[in-house]
Protein backbone atom coordinates (compact mmCIF):
# COMPACT_ATOMS: atom_id res chain seq x y z
CA UNK A 1 0.00 0.00 0.00
CA UNK A 2 2.86 2.31 1.22
CA UNK A 3 4.86 1.60 -2.27
CA UNK A 4 1.95 1.90 -4.74
CA UNK A 5 2.36 5.73 -5.36
CA UNK A 6 6.01 5.21 -6.11
CA UNK A 7 4.96 1.87 -8.38
CA UNK A 8 2.60 3.95 -10.58
CA UNK A 9 4.70 7.22 -10.57
CA UNK A 10 7.64 5.35 -11.93
CA UNK A 11 5.70 2.10 -14.30
CA UNK A 12 2.45 3.63 -15.21
CA UNK A 13 -1.14 2.52 -13.61
CA UNK A 14 -1.41 -0.53 -16.67
CA UNK A 15 1.82 -2.30 -15.39
CA UNK A 16 0.70 -2.03 -11.67
CA UNK A 17 -2.38 -4.11 -12.92
CA UNK A 18 -0.65 -6.51 -14.62
CA UNK A 19 1.75 -6.78 -11.57
CA UNK A 20 -1.37 -7.54 -9.26
CA UNK A 21 -3.08 -10.00 -11.62
CA UNK A 22 0.44 -11.89 -12.38
CA UNK A 23 0.72 -12.24 -8.62
CA UNK A 24 -2.78 -13.61 -8.48
CA UNK A 25 -2.06 -15.93 -10.84
CA UNK A 26 1.48 -17.06 -9.99
CA UNK A 27 0.41 -17.35 -5.75
CA UNK A 28 -2.41 -20.14 -7.23
CA UNK A 29 0.74 -21.57 -9.10
CA UNK A 30 2.51 -21.64 -5.96
CA UNK A 31 -0.88 -23.16 -4.01
CA UNK A 32 -1.21 -25.99 -6.92
CA UNK A 33 2.07 -27.38 -5.64
CA UNK A 34 1.74 -29.62 -1.90
CA UNK A 35 5.11 -27.80 -0.79
CA UNK A 36 5.12 -25.81 2.26
CA UNK A 37 7.65 -23.43 1.06
CA UNK A 38 5.82 -22.82 -1.75
CA UNK A 39 2.88 -21.97 -0.01
CA UNK A 40 4.42 -19.71 1.68
CA UNK A 41 5.56 -17.29 -1.46
CA UNK A 42 2.10 -17.64 -1.98
CA UNK A 43 1.02 -15.90 1.19
CA UNK A 44 3.90 -13.28 0.91
CA UNK A 45 2.47 -12.32 -2.82
CA UNK A 46 -0.75 -11.50 -1.50
CA UNK A 47 0.11 -7.30 -0.82
CA UNK A 48 0.75 -7.54 -4.64
CA UNK A 49 -2.35 -9.28 -5.50
CA UNK A 50 -4.22 -6.77 -2.92
CA UNK A 51 -3.05 -3.69 -3.62
CA UNK A 52 -1.70 -3.41 -7.29
CA UNK A 53 -5.06 -5.16 -8.31
CA UNK A 54 -7.88 -3.90 -6.28
CA UNK A 55 -6.31 -0.26 -5.31
CA UNK A 56 -5.33 0.08 -8.81
CA UNK A 57 -8.76 -0.89 -10.37
CA UNK A 58 -10.04 2.10 -8.04
CA UNK A 59 -7.68 4.42 -8.73
CA UNK A 60 -8.27 3.73 -12.08
CA UNK A 61 -11.91 4.25 -11.68
CA UNK A 62 -11.26 7.17 -10.09
CA UNK A 63 -9.08 8.92 -13.04
CA UNK A 64 -12.03 7.63 -15.43
CA UNK A 65 -14.90 8.68 -13.80
CA UNK A 66 -16.77 12.09 -14.44
CA UNK A 67 -16.35 13.75 -11.27
CA UNK A 68 -20.29 13.96 -10.67
CA UNK A 69 -19.95 9.94 -10.65
CA UNK A 70 -17.08 8.40 -8.92
CA UNK A 71 -18.80 7.40 -5.80
CA UNK A 72 -21.51 5.68 -8.27
CA UNK A 73 -18.66 4.47 -10.43
CA UNK A 74 -16.04 3.41 -6.74
CA UNK A 75 -19.98 1.57 -5.68
CA UNK A 76 -20.21 -0.61 -8.86
CA UNK A 77 -16.79 -1.68 -8.95
CA UNK A 78 -17.06 -2.94 -5.34
CA UNK A 79 -20.15 -4.53 -6.17
CA UNK A 80 -18.75 -6.54 -8.79
CA UNK A 81 -15.15 -7.06 -7.24
CA UNK A 82 -15.97 -8.45 -3.77
CA UNK A 83 -19.65 -9.34 -4.43
CA UNK A 84 -20.54 -10.94 -8.13
CA UNK A 85 -16.87 -11.85 -8.13
CA UNK A 86 -16.38 -13.24 -5.04
CA UNK A 87 -19.64 -15.47 -5.22
CA UNK A 88 -19.11 -17.15 -8.80
CA UNK A 89 -15.44 -17.27 -7.48
CA UNK A 90 -16.47 -19.44 -3.71
CA UNK A 91 -19.21 -21.63 -6.10
CA UNK A 92 -16.60 -22.64 -8.27
CA UNK A 93 -14.00 -23.39 -5.76
CA UNK A 94 -16.30 -25.04 -3.77
CA UNK A 95 -17.48 -27.13 -7.28
CA UNK A 96 -13.20 -27.69 -7.51
CA UNK A 97 -13.29 -29.15 -3.94
CA UNK A 98 -15.58 -31.15 -4.76
CA UNK A 99 -14.38 -33.12 -7.85
CA UNK A 100 -11.14 -33.65 -6.08
CA UNK A 101 -11.83 -34.74 -2.84
CA UNK A 102 -9.41 -36.87 -0.39
CA UNK A 103 -8.68 -40.41 -1.05
CA UNK A 104 -9.37 -41.42 2.45
CA UNK A 105 -10.27 -38.69 4.88
CA UNK A 106 -12.21 -40.40 7.88
CA UNK A 107 -12.44 -44.03 10.09
CA UNK A 108 -14.33 -45.60 12.86
CA UNK A 109 -13.11 -44.53 16.08
CA UNK A 110 -14.48 -44.88 19.59
CA UNK A 111 -14.60 -41.79 22.22
CA UNK A 112 -12.54 -42.41 25.31
CA UNK A 113 -14.87 -40.04 27.49
CA UNK A 114 -18.27 -41.20 25.98
CA UNK A 115 -17.08 -45.19 24.46
CA UNK A 116 -19.84 -44.06 21.66
CA UNK A 117 -18.84 -44.90 18.33
CA UNK A 118 -17.59 -42.28 16.03
CA UNK A 119 -18.28 -42.92 12.21
CA UNK A 120 -16.61 -39.98 10.72
CA UNK A 121 -14.03 -39.27 12.59
CA UNK A 122 -10.30 -38.25 11.17
CA UNK A 123 -7.26 -40.24 10.45
CA UNK A 124 -5.41 -40.61 13.97
CA UNK A 125 -2.52 -37.30 13.93
CA UNK A 126 0.87 -37.64 13.11
CA UNK A 127 3.38 -35.53 13.35
CA UNK A 128 6.17 -33.97 11.84
CA UNK A 129 8.96 -35.47 14.31
CA UNK A 130 11.45 -31.92 12.92
CA UNK A 131 7.67 -29.42 13.53
CA UNK A 132 9.21 -28.77 17.56
CA UNK A 133 13.02 -27.62 16.95
CA UNK A 134 11.59 -26.10 13.63
CA UNK A 135 11.67 -22.31 13.19
CA UNK A 136 8.57 -22.94 11.57
CA UNK A 137 6.90 -23.50 15.24
CA UNK A 138 6.72 -19.30 15.65
CA UNK A 139 3.67 -19.18 13.27
CA UNK A 140 1.58 -21.18 15.85
CA UNK A 141 1.48 -17.12 17.29
CA UNK A 142 -0.68 -17.19 20.42
CA UNK A 143 1.06 -20.49 21.80
CA UNK A 144 4.34 -18.12 21.04
CA UNK A 145 3.21 -14.80 22.66
CA UNK A 146 1.99 -17.01 25.55
CA UNK A 147 5.10 -18.53 25.88
CA UNK A 148 7.07 -15.60 25.79
CA UNK A 149 4.32 -13.59 28.60
CA UNK A 150 4.69 -16.08 30.91
CA UNK A 151 7.35 -19.13 30.19
CA UNK A 152 6.67 -21.98 32.03
CA UNK A 153 9.05 -23.02 34.81
CA UNK A 154 10.79 -26.50 34.75
CA UNK A 155 8.75 -28.94 35.79
CA UNK A 156 5.31 -27.36 35.06
CA UNK A 157 4.54 -28.62 31.50
CA UNK A 158 2.56 -31.39 30.66
CA UNK A 159 3.34 -33.79 28.47
CA UNK A 160 2.07 -33.91 24.78
CA UNK A 161 -0.21 -36.24 23.93
CA UNK A 162 0.93 -38.82 21.79
CA UNK A 163 1.10 -39.18 18.18
CA UNK A 164 0.38 -42.28 16.37
CA UNK A 165 4.08 -42.44 15.11
CA UNK A 166 5.06 -42.15 18.75
CA UNK A 167 3.00 -44.97 19.89
CA UNK A 168 3.62 -47.22 16.79
CA UNK A 169 6.99 -46.61 15.07
CA UNK A 170 8.76 -48.45 17.54
CA UNK A 171 12.44 -48.46 15.18
CA UNK A 172 11.59 -44.76 14.83
CA UNK A 173 12.64 -45.35 11.08
CA UNK A 174 9.67 -42.71 9.85
CA UNK A 175 7.87 -45.77 8.91
CA UNK A 176 4.34 -47.63 10.32
CA UNK A 177 4.17 -51.13 9.30
CA UNK A 178 1.35 -53.41 9.90
CA UNK A 179 3.72 -55.94 11.79
CA UNK A 180 4.44 -52.80 14.06
CA UNK A 181 0.92 -52.13 14.43
CA UNK A 182 0.24 -55.88 15.19
CA UNK A 183 2.99 -55.62 18.14
CA UNK A 184 1.21 -53.07 19.64
CA UNK A 185 0.53 -53.93 23.23
CA UNK A 186 -3.22 -52.87 23.66
CA UNK A 187 -6.25 -53.39 21.44
CA UNK A 188 -6.52 -49.67 19.76
CA UNK A 189 -4.41 -47.01 19.54
CA UNK A 190 -5.69 -43.68 21.49
CA UNK A 191 -4.86 -40.52 19.87
CA UNK A 192 -6.50 -36.78 20.84
CA UNK A 193 -9.50 -38.63 22.83
CA UNK A 194 -10.49 -41.44 20.26
CA UNK A 195 -9.76 -44.99 20.27
CA UNK A 196 -8.98 -46.45 16.49
CA UNK A 197 -8.79 -50.36 17.04
CA UNK A 198 -5.67 -51.94 15.21
CA UNK A 199 -8.00 -54.06 12.86
CA UNK A 200 -8.94 -50.64 11.40
CA UNK A 201 -6.20 -49.24 11.29
CA UNK A 202 -4.97 -52.38 9.25
CA UNK A 203 -7.63 -52.12 6.91
CA UNK A 204 -6.80 -48.19 5.92
CA UNK A 205 -3.15 -48.93 6.26
CA UNK A 206 -3.64 -51.85 3.42
CA UNK A 207 -5.83 -49.18 1.15
CA UNK A 208 -3.46 -46.66 1.33
CA UNK A 209 -0.80 -49.27 0.06
CA UNK A 210 -3.31 -49.99 -2.60
CA UNK A 211 -3.60 -46.85 -3.88
CA UNK A 212 0.04 -46.12 -4.23
CA UNK A 213 0.34 -49.48 -5.92
CA UNK A 214 2.82 -50.89 -3.34
CA UNK A 215 3.36 -54.22 -2.27
CA UNK A 216 4.69 -53.45 1.06
CA UNK A 217 2.22 -51.88 3.15
CA UNK A 218 4.88 -49.27 5.28
CA UNK A 219 3.74 -45.77 5.45
CA UNK A 220 5.53 -42.87 5.79
CA UNK A 221 4.10 -39.71 7.63
CA UNK A 222 3.68 -37.99 3.91
CA UNK A 223 1.46 -41.29 2.52
CA UNK A 224 -0.50 -40.81 5.40
CA UNK A 225 -1.12 -36.70 4.83
CA UNK A 226 -1.44 -37.56 0.97
CA UNK A 227 -4.65 -39.46 1.20
CA UNK A 228 -6.59 -36.87 3.64
CA UNK A 229 -5.69 -33.52 1.38
CA UNK A 230 -7.94 -32.84 -1.30
CA UNK A 231 -5.70 -32.85 -4.55
CA UNK A 232 -4.76 -29.09 -4.74
CA UNK A 233 -3.28 -29.49 -8.10
CA UNK A 234 -6.28 -28.79 -10.36
CA UNK A 235 -8.15 -26.69 -7.93
CA UNK A 236 -5.31 -24.19 -8.19
CA UNK A 237 -4.56 -24.45 -11.75
CA UNK A 238 -7.48 -24.46 -13.53
CA UNK A 239 -8.53 -20.56 -12.23
CA UNK A 240 -4.29 -19.76 -11.89
CA UNK A 241 -4.94 -20.70 -16.05
CA UNK A 242 -7.65 -18.46 -16.23
CA UNK A 243 -6.02 -15.50 -14.87
CA UNK A 244 -3.37 -15.54 -17.11
CA UNK A 245 -5.96 -15.90 -19.96
CA UNK A 246 -7.95 -12.76 -18.54
CA UNK A 247 -3.81 -11.08 -18.26
CA UNK A 248 -3.01 -11.59 -22.29
CA UNK A 249 -6.29 -10.18 -22.47
CA UNK A 250 -5.69 -7.24 -20.55
CA UNK A 251 -2.21 -6.97 -22.22
CA UNK A 252 -3.76 -6.55 -25.59
CA UNK A 253 -7.26 -4.89 -24.78
CA UNK A 254 -6.07 -1.72 -22.26
CA UNK A 255 -3.87 1.31 -23.26
CA UNK A 256 -2.73 3.71 -20.98
CA UNK A 257 -3.77 7.38 -22.00
CA UNK A 258 -1.41 8.78 -24.35
CA UNK A 259 0.83 11.87 -22.58
CA UNK A 260 0.32 15.01 -23.55
CA UNK A 261 3.42 17.00 -24.25
CA UNK A 262 3.74 20.36 -22.98
CA UNK A 263 3.65 23.17 -25.33
CA UNK A 264 6.95 24.16 -26.77
CA UNK A 265 7.95 27.45 -25.24
CA UNK A 266 9.10 29.84 -27.55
Amino acid sequence: MFTMPLFVARLGLKRVLVIGMAAWAVRYLCFACPEFSMAIIGLLLHGFCYSFFYIGAYMYVDKKAPEDMKASAQSLLSFLMLGVAWLIGGNLGGFLMDQNPPEIATMAAVSVETSEPVADAKLPRWDDPAAATSAWRYLDLSTTVSNLISPKAEGEEKPAPKDLAQQLDTDKDGLITIDEIEAFAEPAVEVDGLRYSKEDLTTVFKQIADLKKSDTVSLTRADWLKVQSNDWGPIWLYPSIFLFVVLGIFLLGFRDDPVEEAPAKD
